[in-house]
Order: C-alpha cells, then structure tokens, then sequence
C-alpha cells in the first residue's frame, strides 16, 4: 500500500489519567495517533489511587468474566517484561484459607473449577503455607490453604507515571490541572468535533475516548449521549448492553467512546 493509500489517524482526546486511561493513550501513541491525555488532577490521583489493584482472576464469574480478567493478567506480565521488570509489578502469588468447614468446601471447589479452566490453583498443606511467607501464622485450626502463584498487583503510583512518561515520548500531549479538566465537548453534525478546557483551549479531536471513571456520566452528557449511563448486568450470562450505552463507535472518527 502506497502512502498515499494509508488512511489518516485520527487525533484522540483520552480523558482520564489513571491506569486506565495512560495503558490506552500510551497505546494510541504507539501507533502513530494524534493523542492528547486530559487530567483534571494528577495522573493517577483518581480512583487508580484508591484502587487495591489486585491481579487476579479467582472467583470472577461467569466464566467469560473470569477469561477477560486472566487475560489482563498475562498482559501486565508482558508488559511488564517488556519493560525490564519495573518495581510497580508484584507477581507475589496469593494465599488464601477458610474460617469454617463450610467455607473450606467452598475453597476447594473454587480451587477445582479453576484448575479446570487452566488458572493455577493449588491446595497446599500449612508447613508450605510456612515457606511461602513465613511470616503468617495460620489460625491453629487450619491445615490446608489454597495458593494462587499467577496473581500479584500493581503499585499504581509508580506505574502511573512510567506509563505516562513512556505516552509522552512516543508523542502524547499531556494536560493536567485547568489546562486537562474538560468542561465541555463542541459537537456538530452529531460527532465531536473538539474538546473545551477549563483554561478555555479548544482542542480540535476527531475520536474522544472517556477513561474519567465516577466522571464519566457527566461527560457523556456533555456530548448529548443517555445520561446517566445505564448498567449492563455483568453477572447475567448474555446479556446485551442497553441502547444509549454507546453514542457511536470509535472507529467513526467523531465518537465518543466510554471506558
């Protein structure tokens, strides 16, 4: 294909800086996307500060709830390697026991269905439990624990600001503070066609992408989308998202896109 045959990307607004909303910018800019990433405080300082950031897929039901978790898990470990091995992930493994007989037989089911789906999942006696972390003492009436190696989390301060460093020297624009807070979005012909700041710049954007968690229901109705933003049943095998979820998809250069 001629380069004049390759189709013009189209400039992206992320909204939001935490790791939500640095993990797309971050993409978007490593493929050569016109990105500006709006922060209204600090990157990070949103709900990602609050966040446990546990890595795991352990008892995320149904079953495609738990294969989206556990392949977001194998992600952050290639990301991970791929940059050396940063400080901010922490593939610890976790141990987990039960307080009743009734609980433990719900453990070891858990641990057995997990292994079914391929997840590492194992039972261990409590002189291993002792190995592993010798510095917890199990309840006396506890012999067996289950162990999880594959989980971990992230120190999200940390990886905030190397995945918005990393953004900017691929080409991202980073706004923070007035300069980052989105007070209006100017759409024309039912596409936005630019991003309005607090400090009153107009940032010209084909493809806005909302990554601004508890805010988003009100940046949504900046752009004239259902307000607020319905709910899709998670736990309901098949369930279909309600229409107004999405006011239109980001490959049309002009949506606005919810995360």
């Amino acid at each position: 294909m001629s380069g004049e045959d390759t189709p013009e990307l189209p400039a992206c607004a992320v909204i939001g800086a935490g790791v939500l909303g640095v993990c797309v910018a971050l993409r978007l800019a490593e493929a050569g996307v016109a990105v500006t990433l709006l922060e209204q405080d600090r990157p990070g300082h949103g709900a990602t500060r609050s966040s446990l950031a546990w890595l795991n897929a352990n008892d995320k039901l149904p079953r495609a709830y738990h294969d989206l978790n556990y392949t977001g898990m194998r992600r952050w470990t290639e990301l991970s390697a791929g940059l050396g091995g940063p400080v901010w992930y922490r593939p610890a493994g976790n141990i987990e026991w039960a307080a009743s007989p009734a609980e433990q037989a719900q453990l070891i089911a858990r641990v057995h269905r997990l292994t079914g789906y391929g997840y590492p999942a194992h039972l261990i006696g409590a002189a291993e439990v002792a190995e592993l972390e010798p510095a917890l003492k199990l309840p006396s009436l506890v012999d067996e624990a289950a162990w999880f190696p594959g989980e971990g989390y992230l120190n999200t301060g940390p990886l905030v600001s190397d995945l918005v460093a990393l953004a900017v020297q691929r080409g991202a624009t980073l706004l923070t503070g007035e300069q980052g807070r989105v007070v209006s979005l100017e759409v024309a012909g039912n596409r936005v066609r630019a991003v309005r700041t607090a400090a009153g710049h107009a940032i010209p954007v084909e493809v806005v992408v909302c990554c601004a968690g508890r805010w988003v229901p009100e940046l949504v109705e900046m752009s004239g989308a259902a307000c607020p933003v319905p709910l899709v049943p998670w736990a309901t095998p098949g369930a279909v998202a309600p229409d107004g979820a999405v006011a239109a998809y980001s490959a049309n250069p002009g949506a606005l896109t919810l995360a």
